[in-house]
C-alpha cells in the first residue's frame, strides 16, 4: 500500500517538475538528450531519479531533472528540453528493490564536474547522445567511503532503440520533439 503511494507521489513530482522549475512553452530553440546506464556493478537496482548540470552558459538554476526508465538490462535516462551550452550528467539516485518491495535506503551517484563522462556540448537544436555507460564499484578499505568508476560500454541498447523508446514518451503537445526525434532516427541504426 505505501509504495503504491510513494511511487504515485514520485510520479506527480517528476510530472510536474520534470525541468527544477525550467518553464518550457517553446521546444524551437531546445534539444533532446538521452543515454544509458548498466548498474548490475553498483549498489541498488533501481534507478529512480537523475540530474543533468548546465556549466556554460552560467544560470541562476542550472540543473534539469532527467526522465529514468529500465530498458534493456539498464535504465535509460533523457531530457527533452535542454538549451545551448554545455552539459553533463551530474548524478543518479537508486533504490534497492525486489518486486514491489523498495528498501529504505537510498545510493546518490555523483558523476562529478571533471571529465567527459556523459557530456554534451548543445551547439544547435537537435538531439544529443550521451553515451551508454557500465557503473561498477570499486574497492577500497573496510572503513573507506565507497567509490564507483563509470565505464563506456557496447552492452547497451541501440542509439536506435533508445529514440524510438523516447519517440514513444515524447509529449505530444510539442510536435516539434517528436519531429527532431524521427530526423535522428533516419541517421542512426
Amino acid at each position: 500500500m505505501y509504495k503504491k503511494l510513494i511511487l504515485l507521489v514520485l510520479a506527480v513530482v517528476a510530472t510536474g517538475c520534470t525541468t527544477y522549475g525550467h518553464k518550457i512553452t517553446d521546444y524551437s530553440d531546445r534539444s533532446i538528450v538521452y543515454g544509458w546506464l548498466d548498474v548490475d556493478g553498483v549498489d541498488g537496482n533501481y534507478m529512480y531519479a537523475g540530474g543533468i548540470k548546465q556549466y556554460t552558459p552560467a544560470i541562476k538554476n542550472p540543473y534539469y531533472f532527467v526522465n529514468t526508465d529500465k530498458f534493456k538490462d539498464g535504465f535509460i535516462f533523457y531530457y527533452y528540453g535542454l538549451p545551448k551550452g554545455s552539459f553533463k550528467l551530474d548524478y543518479v539516485k537508486m533504490q534497492s528493490c525486489l518486486g514491489f518491495i523498495c528498501s529504505n535506503t537510498f545510493y546518490t551517484y555523483d558523476f562529478g564536474a571533471q571529465g567527459s563522462v556523459a557530456s554534451v556540448k548543445v551547439k544547435k537544436p537537435g538531439t544529443y547522445y550521451l553515451g551508454s555507460y557500465l557503473l561498477a564499484e570499486e574497492k577500497t578499505g573496510w572503513l573507506e567511503a565507497g567509490k564507483f568508476s563509470v565505464v563506456p560500454t557496447k552492452k547497451g541498447p541501440s542509439q536506435k532503440e533508445m529514440l524510438e523508446y523516447i519517440l514513444k514518451k515524447a509529449p505530444s503537445a510539442h510536435p516539434i520533439v517528436a519531429q527532431r526525434i524521427d530526423n535522428s532516427l533516419r541517421k542512426v541504426r
